[in-house]
């Protein structure tokens, strides 16, 4: 795997300038660049903490909506079907009960 290379124009100079005005060395100039990172990386943190709650948030929103759709087209599915009307059921014949026997 290939490392970072500095450019030969930082290699050669002694000492590059800060971003306070000041003269730093070539480690100065790395130390500062990982303070800087090190600072940037709370806030990072925190947008991928926030932008995966919105993604949890949107995946239930779609769950539920894609629920809901699917709940509707069975409903328009049931109402549009030849069957939702079914033709009644002709009456049952009335049962015939044994006759009580009477003794005489």
């Amino acid at each position: 795997m290939h490392g970072y290379k500095e450019p030969t124009s930082a290699r050669s100079s002694a000492s590059c300038v800060c971003s306070a005005g000041g003269r730093v060395g070539p480690s100065g100039h790395k130390e500062a660049q990982i303070e800087r990172l090190k600072a940037q990386n709370p806030d990072l943190k925190d947008r991928v903490t926030d932008r995966d709650a919105a993604i949890e948030e949107l995946t239930e929103f779609k769950k539920l909506s894609l629920s809901r759709l699917a709940a509707q087209r069975d409903e328009i599915m049931r109402s549009r079907s030849p069957q939702s009307f079914p033709e009644p059921a002709p009456p049952a014949e009335p049962a015939t009960l044994p006759r009580a026997r009477t003794t005489v």
